[in-house]
């Protein structure tokens, strides 16, 4: 797929973003494509936006051609898709084409015919009609497309100069300057001699886009020599060609215009198309001769360059030229936001700089150092130091044996390396843009360098610039990029957005699905979520802000239109999020829950069922790399069975075990990735299709010390089943104990597992005399252990699962704590220690507000529970969202939720560790 990137110069300034033509079918939109033959349409050409946004700005458009007439404008269904030739009409006369050009021409100049009149439509109120263009030459330095039929003159067009190819002249220039050969280090400028530099360091090349019409002077497509402040000079003039040395002032002239010129066409080769490719003005001797260099818009608000002979002349170092010159671009792109202010307050003030300032120097010093990398690595010097001859002989010190102005590669580190100038900090993200550069396609930074810049918000900091490039890269490329980005900017110690991955469970086509979050920081969070096909493909995004300590719940469709296509979300995050992700049938009565996990590069599968006829068992895996992923199933370290080709950045909807090669009724999950690539939920439902479901988010905690936290009291209403798997290859050593909810040891008991055993079954199969007030299952084993439990109800109608726990936190989130209708919620905590803990819950509503604290106890090795409809006031339960867990021993905790009185629904979630 070829992408092509233009520049909106009309919109405004937050608009003046990227955008981008596909050569197939835009999503969200129709592709139009308009296939015009010779003779050419002239009239007033626009292009069309496509509806493709990016943080509420159109970044990607299609590129539709329609034409202004006096009646308005021509649509695409208007316009014919291919033009028949044209009836040849009758020219008006030479007299009557002179005598309209005799306005248009300078004082003592002939109009001249540069073409031969050629054919062309012309758009009228009635249609398109033939008419003829010729191009007229009306000045020394201008020049005219004439349209015209047999009635006369329809319109003059100025054509932008240099863009007839007419004429080529070379000029003498260096690339990019005497100190990047291998003699660098011994030259100096002695005022400016000629010999101090030997001639063999002088390159001839093609002065492209210069003025075709009289090659007299510097003036081309995208770059114009100018006088625009003292010293006074005469401009350089050549007849033909412009071959100056560095003792004649034309040769400062020529090198900048050479090097304007060369970036410019470099931009548009990556497809930019319109960004400051008006001729800008620039003087070779400018500031009054200062060692002094700048980009300015003090010149009738038009862009300049401007340059100062102080020292070597600046003229005369290509890093320098092109380093001005990204200002300029920058400007073209952003406008005066290039000039913000800004200063990261969190950190101390001597650490304080003007981040604004320093990313626009950053970008203008990597732009001379992707510009001139080539050059530096033909010659055998260093590409990392810029302006290397700016500063011979005269910085850091005269005796020095390398010079240089700045350094694209350091090994400064934020914030502690800040020194408050924002020139030398510059200097630290730039080491970040080249770390990202190295490797990639060429081009590939340069091209989404200027997209990043015009997405940037007013007075950025350094992270504002890692984190849009880490979302771009999401939205573009669904994330293939993210470690290299990543690593680039936290080597420098500007951190990257957090990523969590989560692979939906639950029927798409049929199922209600959400997504909770909870923002746990004193801060606002800003989060940005993007569905994702199961080929990888990007389908939507939207983003929005939490409030300190708030809680959002969304459904699929605020992500894009299609949730039945999404089957994996993802979220970037200014800080840490945690959740949870909900699938209800459309009678709501199949129901399952799951909290928000990791992506490892590991995962154990801890339950597959083997009776096909009666259950159903689905796992959604998902990986996050550049490259197709093959996943091995393993029990007892040996391959049992394969997942092939999971696509990039995509996901398999796995139906097991009829998926697998081999029946398994547990497994080992291993990626190929080193990387912590891979995240999977799995979930089991009744093959009838009739209620019960049950989900887990797939992780790889195993221990020698576990606690199942719930064992159905209501054995008459509520049934409890355990899972446990000896993932070692020998046999394992189980000790059972089941408390109740005071603590009290109620029933003791052994089991050994063979090596690679599962053991699955109700809880009285594990106790026979099983306790009425059994409560809490304690595991130990001589070797580390998984498992699950999972409880229903008696009638069949509804089951839910939980995780074991393995570790107890004293702080913790509940997300999900409302209840609506007849819904129940309780909530669960158990003391993991010795002694009795106390334990205070906060409950919160989605802006973050607290609204009610309590407090309780749980006994040692015991247990507290309630319905919130006990623990909170009716007040509270009317803005209730979640609720925090604060203890002084550790506890684990989850919530149940389910309907009254009809047991149709449940679900558990687990509580989740305070970040």
């Amino acid at each position: 797929m070829r992408f092509v990137f233009l520049f909106l110069l009309t919109s405004p300034v937050w608009a003046q973003a990227l955008v981008r033509s596909w050569s197939q079918d835009l999503p969200a939109t129709k592709q139009e494509t308009l296939e015009w033959a010779t003779p050419l349409v002239l009239g007033d050409v626009q292009l069309e936006q496509a509806s493709v946004w990016f943080d509420g700005k159109p970044i990607f458009a299609a590129s539709v051609r329609s034409l202004k007439t006096p009646k308005g404008r021509l649509t695409l269904s208007e316009l014919p898709p291919q033009l028949q030739p044209l009836t040849p009409i009758k020219a008006p006369s030479k007299t009557c084409v002179t005598d309209w050009l005799k306005s248009l021409q300078s004082d003592g100049f002939t109009a001249v015919p540069r073409s031969e009149p050629h054919a062309v439509w012309w758009p009228t109120p009635a249609g398109l009609t033939p008419a003829y263009a010729q191009i007229w030459q009306t000045g020394p330095f201008s020049a005219h497309r004439i349209c015209f039929d047999a009635s006369g003159i329809l319109k003059a067009y100025p054509l932008q100069l240099g863009n007839q190819g007419q004429k080529v002249s070379v000029g003498q220039v260096f690339t990019p300057n005497p100190a990047s050969s291998t003699q660098g280090a011994a030259l100096r400028d002695n005022n400016d001699a000629r010999e101090a530099v030997p001639e063999s360091l002088y390159k001839i090349f093609n002065l492209a886009k210069l003025d075709p019409l009289t090659p007299v002077r510097l003036s081309g497509a995208y770059a114009q020599s100018s006088e625009l402040s003292s010293p006074i000079v005469d401009l350089a003039t050549s007849g033909e060609n412009f071959l100056f040395f560095r003792d004649e002032l034309g040769f400062e002239e020529t090198n900048i215009y050479y090097h304007i010129t060369r970036a410019q066409t470099y931009l548009q080769s990556l497809g930019i198309l319109n960004l400051q490719n008006s001729p800008i003005l620039f003087d070779a001797h400018a500031l009054n001769g200062n060692d002094a260099s700048q980009f300015s818009t003090w010149v009738g608000n038009q862009p300049v360059l401007e340059f100062g002979d102080g020292g070597v002349d600046d003229g005369e170092d290509g890093d320098l030229i092109l380093h001005e010159y990204a200002h300029a671009l920058h400007h073209a792109l952003v406008g005066d936001r290039i000039y913000g202010y800004s200063e990261n307050l969190a950190l101390p003030a001597p650490q304080r700089t003007n981040e604004t300032q320093a990313i626009s120097e950053s970008i203008a010093d990597y732009w001379a150092y992707s510009l001139t990398y080539d050059w530096n690595q033909q010659q055998g010097s260093d590409p990392n130091l810029l302006m290397e001859w700016d500063s011979a002989g005269l910085r850091p010190s005269p005796d020095a044996e390398v010079f240089y102005l700045r350094r694209a590669r350091t090994d400064r580190h934020y914030p502690e390396d800040l020194t408050g100038n924002p020139y030398e900090d510059s200097q630290l993200l730039t080491q970040a843009l080249v770390e990202i550069r190295d490797g990639m396609p060429p081009g590939w930074l340069d091209t989404r360098l200027w997209l990043v810049l015009s997405l940037l918000p007013d007075s950025p900091l350094f992270h504002d610039v890692r984190d849009v490039f880490t979302r771009l890269d999401t939205f573009l490329d669904n994330g293939a990029n993210r470690n290299r980005i990543d690593q680039a900017f936290a080597a420098r110690g500007i951190q990257t957005l957090i990523a969590t991955n989560i692979p939906l469970a639950g029927n798409l086509a049929q199922d209600r699905m959400s997504i909770g979050l909870v923002n746990p920081n004193p801060t606002p969070t800003t989060v940005y979520i993007y569905a994702v096909t199961e080929d990888g493909t990007g389908i939507g995004q939207q983003q929005l802000t939490l409030s300190p300590r708030g809680r959002v719940q969304f459904d699929l469709a605020f992500i894009g239109s299609i949730p039945a296509e999404m089957t994996h979300v993802r979220l970037l995050s200014t800080q840490t999020v945690v959740g949870f992700q909900e699938s209800r049938s459309e009678s709501g009565d199949e129901w399952a829950l799951t909290r928000l996990g990791p992506s490892l590069n590991q995962l154990d599968l801890p339950h597959i069922a083997t009776d096909t006829t009666a259950w159903v068992t689905q796992m959604r895996i998902s990986h996050y790399q550049p490259l197709p992923l093959n996943l091995d199933l393993r029990q007892l370290g040996e391959v049992q069975a394969q997942i092939f080709d999971i696509p990039t950045q995509g996901s398999r909807l796995l139906t097991l075990p009829q998926a697998l090669s081999t029946p398994l009724t547990w497994a080992e999950i291993h990626s190929q990735s080193q990387a912590p690539s891979v995240a999977a939920v799995e979930w089991f439902s009744r093959a009838d299709g009739l209620h019960q479901r049950a989900a887990l988010t797939l992780n790889q905690e195993r221990s020698t010390s576990w606690v199942f936290p719930h064992i159905a009291a209501d054995r008459a209403t509520f049934w409890t089943g355990i899972a446990l798997v000896n993932p070692q290859s020998e046999p394992n050593l189980l000790q059972l104990s089941l408390t109740n909810a005071a603590g009290e040891t109620r029933a003791t008991a052994e089991i050994t597992l063979a090596a690679g055993e599962k053991w699955v079954g109700l809880i009285e199969k594990l106790f026979p005399d099983l306790p009425t007030d059994g409560a809490i299952l304690w595991v130990q084993s001589q070797q580390p252990v998984f498992g699950y439990e999972l409880f229903g109800t008696q009638n069949g109608e509804s089951v839910a699962g939980l995780p074991a726990f393995t570790q107890g936190q004293t702080r913790w989130i509940l997300p999900l704590a409302t209840t609506t209708g007849t819904q129940f919620c309780g909530l669960v905590v158990t003391n993991l220690t010795e002694t009795e803990t106390h334990w205070q819950m906060a409950a919160f509503d989605a802006q973050g507000q607290s609204l009610q604290i309590i407090e309780g106890t749980a006994p040692a090795r015991g247990r507290s529970l309630g319905l919130t409809s006990q623990l909170f006031s009716t007040q509270t339960l009317s803005d209730l969202r979640w609720v925090s867990l604060t203890s002084d021993q550790p506890t684990v905790a989850f919530a149940l939720l389910g309907d009254l009185p009809g047991r149709l629904s449940l679900a558990a979630l687990e509580a989740i560790a305070w970040p």
